[in-house]
């Protein structure tokens, strides 16, 4: 029996961090991608099913840390886009 289990909170804190290296290389691309694009791409991503608000939240926290931004559409729309910061692409 091994001594070195993780806790649950241990265990959401790594599929977290790997859900955004996730948007981070999703982002990678160059284009400006919406919130809903990443959902979806997630879901091919072994994240199936990642509540939209998850995924929002996610984003924020990596606008926070300055690796990524929000591009607002031109039309006033509320649609809004998310592309990599280009000085953190090497991170």
């Amino acid at each position: 029996m091994s001594t070195h289990s993780i806790t649950p909170s241990q265990a959401r804190r790594r599929d977290s961090e790997r859900m955004r290296r996730m948007l981070l290389a999703l982002l990678s691309s160059g284009s400006a991608i919406t919130t809903t694009q990443l959902r979806i791409r997630l879901d091919g991503s072994g994240f199936y099913g990642t509540p939209h608000e998850t995924v929002y939240r996610h984003l924020r926290l990596l606008a926070s840390r300055g690796q990524i931004r929000r591009v607002v559409g031109v039309e006033g729309g509320r649609e809004v886009r998310w592309a990599r910061n280009r000085d953190d692409e090497q991170t």
